[in-house]
């Protein structure tokens, strides 16, 4: 049996080593999602604003410019993007390795699985076995 401190040296590499890899997830996640997606909030929030429809508030953004209209809140989500991962998908996968709900052989299988999402069948059937 291992020493304690080998333990508790185990868990914090195993912590440290989940945050870098859903920081670097959520980033490349990010780079693809957010250059399509800003444009698309940004006029849906337009749309609660002001009450017109999607297509007249794209054109108006469109018409401020790129970086004054369309793509203003884009730096904030691009740096708001690492943290942002590791607070939703490292801890949860954590706590789910950390109470054995998933094994690391499951949780390796589940990397290729829309980074790191599960439904709750998703987890039903790995508790199971498959």
């Amino acid at each position: 049996m291992a020493p304690p401190e080998a333990k508790t040296a185990a868990k914090k590499n195993s912590l440290l080593a989940n945050a870098a890899s859903s920081a670097i997830g959520g980033i490349i996640h990010a780079c693809i999602e957010q250059p399509i997606t800003t444009p698309v909030e940004a006029s849906i929030t337009q749309m609660q604003i002001n009450g017109k429809g999607f297509f007249s508030n794209f054109k108006e953004l469109y018409g401020r410019g790129i970086w004054n209209g369309l793509y203003r809140a884009f730096p904030t989500a691009m740096a708001g993007a690492a943290p942002k991962a590791v607070v939703h998908y490292g801890s949860v996968m954590h706590q789910l390795i950390a109470a054995e709900v998933v094994t690391r052989l499951t949780f390796k299988i589940s990397v290729h699985r829309e980074f790191f999402l599960f439904t709750f069948l998703d987890l039903l059937r790995i508790r199971s076995g498959f």
